[in-house]
């Protein structure tokens, strides 16, 4: 819900003018998705598991900002990402030395 500005009536949310006091009001425009680390965070895991290098870069940047929006989701698929990688790397090192 909104308020007017002029007399603090309750508005809905598509209203124009105040039906209590005929105050133009700004319509509420949705807020826009930003980065959220999600998405970064399958593609760590995936990239992870081809080659490790992108899992790294991936979970490193999507980790970064999962945590500046404090999402829970895209940190811990982000470090899944960052072990899956890891554990990649660990295996291709045994098997091909």
């Amino acid at each position: 819900m909104k308020y007017c500005i002029q007399c603090g009536n309750e508005l809905l949310d598509h209203a124009g003018i105040c039906p209590n006091c005929g105050t133009r009001v700004k319509p509420v425009e949705p807020a826009m998705a930003g980065p959220n680390g999600v998405t970064l965070g399958i593609v760590s895991i995936v990239g992870g598991l081809v080659m490790p290098i992108v899992g790294w870069i991936c979970g490193g940047i999507g980790f970064s900002q999962a945590n500046k929006v404090n999402n829970a989701k895209g940190k811990n698929l982000n470090l899944a990402g960052l072990i899956v990688s890891t554990i990649n790397f660990i295996l291709a090192l045994i098997l091909f030395s």
